[in-house]
């Protein structure tokens, strides 16, 4: 069931001008700045925190798709 949400909402992102498609990307674009006015141990933090979410996101769909 998750697997066939999942290839539903992939097939989305597809779509331009879509809600799918725009909220990742903003999202996304959110956190690179929000990353580049960080400074010293707090911006390591934020990129230590984005790679285990990467490496999170990565084992999920890993073991859904």
């Amino acid at each position: 069931m998750v697997k066939n949400f999942v290839n539903k909402q992939l097939q989305n992102f597809n779509k331009p001008g879509t809600v799918q498609a725009i909220a990742p990307s903003q999202l996304l674009m959110a956190w690179a700045r929000y990353e580049d006015e960080l400074d010293g141990k707090r911006k390591e933090n934020a990129i230590d925190t984005r790679i285990d979410w990467g490496r999170v996101a990565r084992r999920f769909l890993e073991n859904e798709l």
